[in-house]
């Protein structure tokens, strides 16, 4: 049994997270789900007892078969945001992650689809600098991922829109 690190109470959630910034030839992996509009660096709930490190490595394996290696966390970040009428306070340490030759990730071609869950999750590879033609969430990534700090950096954003399906403005 799994104790995932997330606090609920009626539509307010808080959540510990895990995040995998695999960056490779100027271009960064996000994934999204069927339900979603925008994109997002693949990651997870950390589990009770579980470090940060691991998780990452959990999440991977879980949803594309593949484990990285972790270089060193760029981020930890305190976002807020409303993700289908619920308000989230989420803390997530951000990774920057590489997936060695013989994981067979860089071969997979610039989107695949992964194995989690009943609707897997499609990844894709996006060049860093076009970013700005699609939406990528949580909001501060579009411009970190520019220009990636040598030291770990603390970010506090707020979203401050609804991230649901259908809410993208078309």
């Amino acid at each position: 049994m799994n104790h995932m690190l997330a606090i609920s109470r009626e539509d307010q959630v808080f959540q510990y997270r895990a995040v995998a910034i695999a960056l490779h030839g100027g271009r960064v992996l996000l994934h999204k789900t069927e339900e979603d509009w925008f994109w997002s660096p693949p990651g997870g709930r950390c589990e009770m007892g579980e470090t940060a490190e691991e998780t990452v490595r959990r999440e991977m394996v879980e949803e594309m078969g593949a484990e990285p290696r972790v270089v060193r966390p760029l981020w930890v970040a305190e976002n807020f945001f409303t993700y289908r009428g619920r308000r989230y306070h989420e803390l997530g340490i951000y990774f920057l992650v590489e997936f060695p030759a013989e994981t067979g990730v860089l071969d997979r071609g610039d989107s695949f689809v992964g194995s989690e869950g009943t609707t897997p999750p499609l990844f894709q590879w996006f060049n860093i600098d076009s970013l700005e033609s699609i939406v990528v969430k949580p909001g501060f990534l579009t411009a970190n991922l520019r220009s990636v700090a040598d030291s770990l950096r603390f970010i506090s954003h707020n979203d401050g829109l609804n991230i649901a399906p259908g809410s993208d403005g078309s």
